[in-house]
C-alpha cells in the first residue's frame, strides 16, 4: 500500500509496529548520515529487506519504547535530504544495485519546508551486499541480521528457480443476502523462470477452519479440494494443463484463474472476536517447499496483530518462514 498523504502515515504509524516489511527509523539517522554506525544502520536495513522480501523504510520516526509504539516527529529538511540524494547513498553503498526503488516525500503540513521519506526498497533476484562494512543481511521479524553462507548461496541462486510471493486481497462479498468480510489469494512469480508445476497446501487454524466458508468454481485436475477433518485445502497445477497454468516471470495471478474464482468468506454468527492463523506450503520445481504464515484477527472486519482494520481492495504480502 503506498502512503500519499499525512494523515495516512500519521494512521499508517499508529497503527503498524516494526515487523519484516517495515523499518522505522529517526531523523537523527539521516541528519547524520556521515557518522559510520548511522550510515551503516541505513544501508544494512537496505541490504536486508532486499535480500528477503522488500519492503517499506521510513524516515522521521521515533519509537516510544516505554510502551512500544511509534510517533511521526516534525520531519527532515527535505531541502537538504532531496530523494536523488538518497538514492545515490543506496546506490552507492550497495552491490549489485538494487532495481525499481522507489523514494517519495510527505510534506508536514504544520513545517511544510519538512517533512518524511519513504523508502519502498523490492525484493531482489539475488544477494545484496552493505559495502560500508562488506556484510550480506536479511530481514528476521523486525531485526536485520547479518547472513551466514549458505543464505548468501541461496539468494545467489535466484534467479535459477520461480520465487514466489503469496496475497491476500481482502473483499465483502454476498452470500445469501447478506454482506460477509472475505479474502480472495493471488500467487506471484518473483523470479525469472517460469514454473509449470506447482501444488499449494492450506491449513487454517481450527479457529479460522470452523469459520470460513469457500466459494469457487473448481477446475477438473486442479481443484481446490478440502479435508474437512484436518482443515487442509490443496490446488494442483501440472504439465498436463500448461494451457490454463503456464506461470510467467513477474506475473500475478488470481488462483485458479480470473475467472474461476478462488474465495473465502467468514461465515461470523456473533460479535466474538476470533484469532488464528494461515499456513501456505508452495511446492513448485524448485525442491525446497516454500511456506508462508499470517495471523488473522477477526470478527466482522480483519485486523492484523489486533492493530490494523484492512480497507477492502487492500493486499497483504503472506510472511515466508
Amino acid at each position: 500500500m503506498k502512503i500519499k498523504t499525512y494523515k495516512q502515515l500519521e494512521r499508517f504509524v499508529k497503527n503498524n509496529l516494526e515487523d519484516h516489511v517495515i523499518e522505522y527509523k529517526s531523523k537523527g539517522i539521516l541528519e547524520n548520515i556521515n557518522i559510520y554506525a548511522h550510515k551503516r544502520d541505513f544501508l544494512e536495513s537496505c541490504s536486508s529487506l532486499a535480500n528477503s522480501h522488500g519492503g517499506k523504510i521510513i524516515f522521521g520516526v521515533k519509537e516510544i519504547k516505554k510502551n512500544e509504539k511509534y510517533e511521526l516527529e516534525d520531519g527532515i529538511d527535505l531541502a537538504v535530504f532531496p530523494k536523488e540524494r538518497i538514492a545515490d547513498i543506496i546506490n552507492g553503498n550497495i552491490s549489485p544495485r538494487i532495481d525499481a526503488i522507489e523514494i517519495y516525500t510527505i510534506k508536514n503540513p504544520k513545517q511544510p519546508n519538512k517533512g518524511y521519506l519513504v523508502i519502498e526498497i523490492p525484493e531482489g533476484f539475488t544477494a545484496h551486499q552493505c559495502l560500508v562494512d562488506q556484510k550480506y543481511y536479511g530481514r528476521f521479524q523486525s531485526s536485520d541480521n547479518a547472513l551466514e553462507d549458505h543464505w548468501i548461496r541461496l539468494l545467489m541462486s535466484k534467479a535459477s528457480y520461480p520465487v514466489f510471493n503469496i496475497y491476500l486481497k481482502f473483499i465483502r462479498t454476498h452470500y445469501e443476502n447478506s454482506l460477509y468480510p472475505g479474502f480472495e489469494i493471488f500467487i506471484e512469480n518473483t523470479g525469472n523462470m517460469i514454473c509449470k508445476n506447482f501444488d499449494l497446501l492450506f491449513q487454517f487454524s481450527k479457529e479460522l477452519n470452523t469459520r470460513l466458508l469457500p466459494i469457487w468454481s473448481p477446475i477438473p485436475g486442479i481443484g481446490p479440494y478440502y479435508s474437512i477433518s484436518t482443515g487442509y485445502w490443496s490446488i494442483n497445477g501440472h504439465n498436463d494443463l500448461d494451457d490454463l497454468l503456464q506461470f510467467f516471470p513477474k506475473q500475478k495471478l488470481q488462483l485458479v484463474r480470473p475467472h474461476h474464482k478462488f474465495n473465502f468468506i467468514f461465515i461470523v454468527n456473533d460479535r466474538k472476536r476470533i484469532k488464528g492463523n494461515i499456513s501456505i506450503d508452495f511446492y513448485s520445481e524448485n525442491p525446497n517447499c516454500q511456506k508462508f504464515f499470517l495471523e488473522i484477527d477477526t470478527n466482522l472486519f480483519f485486523s492484523i496483530s489486533g492493530t490494523e482494520t484492512f480497507q477492502e481492495g487492500q493486499e497483504i504480502l503472506m510472511e515466508k518462514i
